[in-house]
C-alpha cells in the first residue's frame, strides 16, 4: 500500500468510519487502541463489525456496555414503559459515578405477535434502553447490537480476533515427565506436523533455569489469553505467599518480552497493567 493509499484510509475511518479499506492487521490494532482508550479488554470482544449502508464500521456487543457500566461506576433504572400504535417503548435512565445523569429508550414493534414473541420483544425494548443509554452517557457514538439486527440493509460481520491473524491450532511441547512450578499448567498437548513448526509466531516460556520447551502460537489472540489465564495461575495461588507471587509474576513477564512485545501495544499495556493492579490488591506499595 502507497503512502497516498494508507493516507486515504485513515481518512475512511477517522471522517468516514468505513474500515474496509484497512488491512486486516490495522483492522485489528485499530480496535485494540480504541479498546485501551477506553479501558476495555479487547479480549472479550466488545466490538463487532457490521456493514451499514457501504461501509463497514463497529457496533458495540453487550461486553462493551457491561464493562463501561463497570468502569464509569453507571447505575440504570427504567422510568418509563408504554405501548403507542403497535411500539413498546422503555425508557431508562443512566446515572455515572459523579452524579451525570442522561435518559435514552428503546422501541419495539410488537403489533400482533404471539404471547411469547410479545415477551421476547418487552424484553429486547428494556436491553436496548438500557444499552442505549448506557453508550450515551459513557460519550460513545456507537449503535449496540440490540439495533443492529433492526437497521434496514445492515449487514453484521461477526469478528473472532483470530480471523483477523492467519489461526493455527496452538502448538504445545512440554518436556516430557516435567512438572510446571507453582500451578502453571500449560494445556494439553495437541498433535501437530513438524511443518507446522515453520509457521509459528509466539512462544510462552515459563521459566528460564528448566529445559520444558516453551508453548508456541501462531495467534497473537491465543498466546494474549493464554498469557492472561497463566498470570492469573500465579497470582491467585493462595498457597505461595503473596510476596512470592509478585516475584515469580514479574519474572513470568519478563521471560516473556519478547512474546509480548509482539502484540498490538494497547493489548500489552493492558496486560501489564494488570499485574500491577493485582499486585497492588497482595499488598505492593507501589
Amino acid at each position: 500500500m502507497t503512502d497516498t493509499q494508507q493516507l486515504q484510509a485513515v481518512e475512511n475511518v477517522l471522517i468516514g468510519g468505513d474500515l474496509s479499506t484497512l488491512t486486516e492487521k490495522d483492522r485489528l490494532n485499530y480496535i485494540t487502541e480504541i479498546c485501551g482508550s477506553l479501558g476495555l479488554n479487547p479480549l472479550t470482544k466488545p466490538f463487532q463489525y457490521i456493514k451499514l449502508q457501504g461501509k463497514l464500521t463497529l457496533y458495540a456487543t453487550r461486553s462493551c456496555a457491561d464493562q463501561l457500566r463497570k468502569i464509569h461506576g453507571v447505575s440504570i433504572k427504567i422510568v418509563d414503559k408504554e405501548e403507542v400504535d403497535g411500539l413498546y417503548i422503555v425508557t431508562a435512565r443512566a446515572r455515572d459515578k459523579n452524579g451525570r445523569e442522561d435518559e435514552d429508550t428503546g422501541a419495539v414493534s410488537i403489533g400482533g405477535l404471539s404471547r411469547d414473541a410479545r415477551a421476547n420483544m418487552i424484553a429486547k425494548a428494556i436491553t436496548k434502553a438500557k444499552r442505549r443509554v448506557t453508550l450515551s452517557i459513557c460519550g460513545l457514538g456507537f449503535i449496540d447490537e440490540t439495533e443492529a439486527d433492526d437497521i434496514p440493509g445492515a449487514s453484521p460481520v461477526m469478528w473472532e480476533a483470530d480471523t483477523e491473524i492467519p489461526k493455527k491450532e496452538a502448538h504445545i511441547s512440554p518436556s516430557e515427565g516435567k512438572m510446571p512450578p507453582l500451578g502453571i499448567m500449560p494445556p494439553e498437548k495437541e498433535e501437530s506436523s513438524e511443518d507446522e513448526d515453520n509457521d509459528l509466531l509466539i512462544e510462552m516460556r515459563f521459566f528460564e533455569d528448566q529445559n520444558q520447551e516453551p508453548l508456541k502460537f501462531s495467534s497473537i489472540i491465543d498466546f494474549a489469553e493464554e498469557y492472561e489465564k497463566q498470570m492469573k495461575s500465579i497470582l491467585q495461588n493462595k498457597e505461595t505467599p503473596p510476596r512470592k507471587r509478585m516475584t515469580l509474576a514479574k519474572q513470568f513477564e519478563q521471560i516473556n518480552d519478547s512474546g509480548l512485545s509482539g502484540l498490538p501495544e494497547g493489548v500489552m499495556e493492558s496486560l501489564k497493567k494488570r499485574r500491577i493492579a493485582a499486585n497492588k490488591k497482595l499488598g505492593a506499595k507501589k
